[in-house]
């Protein structure tokens, strides 16, 4: 077999849609399966930081007060 057929053969097999839909498989597999294995989560946030952001401020006297008064329609 000379070189002249070797290469035309080699250009045969790499253009094949076979080996083409195998090649790409292969990349996107062997793509998610290192994503995969380098994934991390993110750090969580402390509880403490979570629970004092929820809670709010009791509001003044003043306002409390006031809206209970604008509320009432008659």
């Amino acid at each position: 077999m000379s070189f002249k057929e070797l290469f035309s053969l080699i250009l045969h097999v790499i253009s094949s849609w076979k080996v083409i839909v195998t090649f790409v498989a292969m990349i996107m597999i062997i793509s998610f399966a290192k994503y995969v294995t380098v994934y991390t989560k993110k750090p969580g946030k402390d509880k403490k930081a979570k629970k004092a952001a929820v809670v709010k401020a009791p509001a003044p006297e003043g306002e409390a007060k006031s809206e209970e008064g604008t509320s009432s329609e008659a």
